[in-house]
């Protein structure tokens, strides 16, 4: 990402700042990083705070370059969650089986597993002359908050084999 020449990527952290302020007066805890080596773009990282087993969940927020292909209307704003657990390679199949029947039942967003790591995304398409409307912010980082911690436990569920495959499309039927 070395090719984001130094105006857009100041423009980029200038609309996530933005965003950190909307995000910032509703309480939540945000930070803005990057460009590094393990972060190459500038990233808004949003505390989401505790699951039920005390772990760390955070949302990171991105605008996606599209480089000189670029849409002349429209940016895609990238929302990332890493899930705070390991993914152990013997359970792997059945993660991937897991996935896929979740992100049929979901609304926004999906979860895919990249090596030992689950994550959750969903990318935004917003006019690139404007930043997202602030009600909408908030209504939409509450909407995957919710869907990355919930949908997230049936796939822990199963990653712990204590969720079968075969029970798993009935209990995410059950909300």
């Amino acid at each position: 990402m070395n090719d984001i020449s130094p105006q857009v990527q100041a423009r980029y952290q200038a609309v996530l700042s933005i965003l950190a302020g909307v995000l910032g007066q509703e309480n939540y805890t945000t930070q803005i990083m990057g460009p590094q080596d393990d972060m190459p773009l500038p990233t808004l990282l949003v505390a989401l705070g505790m699951d039920e087993e005390s772990r760390e969940r955070s949302l990171g927020i991105t605008i996606m370059p599209l480089g000189d292909n670029s849409l002349a209307a429209t940016e895609l704003v990238q929302f990332y969650s890493r899930m705070p657990f390991p993914v152990p390679a013997a359970r792997d199949t059945e993660l991937r089986a897991a996935t896929a029947a979740v992100n049929a039942a979901m609304a926004l967003g999906h979860f895919a597993v990249l090596g030992e790591e689950l994550f959750y995304r969903y990318v935004l398409a917003v006019p690139n002359n404007t930043t997202i409307d602030s009600a909408t912010l908030l209504e939409l980082v509450a909407l995957l908050e919710f869907h990355q911690e919930h949908f997230a436990d049936y796939l822990e569920g199963v990653i712990d084999d204590e969720i079968s495959l075969k029970t798993l499309p009935e209990l995410i039927a059950m909300g």
